[in-house]
């Protein structure tokens, strides 16, 4: 599988700036925030750069930590329904 970009040197590891912008783009990427393009980038980046592949996933098991002892229960329904009633309320008052 070559993925060929026009810029990309076949024998040239990845550039400093690209291990950056993937390390950066880690959590965005985690959360699947990103556009199908830019995923596609960074993914191929992490599997073909050990050191970042590395990091990223030194992130990936403190985020997943993070998730786990942090996350709370599903806010019960009737915080949901009170929230959307002071919201009509709210915009009710707003017309006048």
């Amino acid at each position: 599988m070559t993925t060929d970009h026009g810029h990309h040197h076949p024998h040239a590891g990845p550039t400093a700036l690209e291990c950056s912008e993937a390390l950066l783009r880690a959590f965005e990427f985690l959360d699947g925030e990103m556009e199908a393009a830019d995923y596609a980038k960074v993914q191929a980046h992490l599997d073909a750069c050990a050191d970042c592949l590395r990091q990223y996933d030194l992130d990936h098991m403190v985020k997943l930590m993070v998730k786990r002892s942090c996350a709370p229960e599903p806010a019960p329904t009737s915080l949901r329904a009170t929230i959307v009633s002071r919201l009509t309320v709210i915009r009710i008052e707003s017309t006048d």
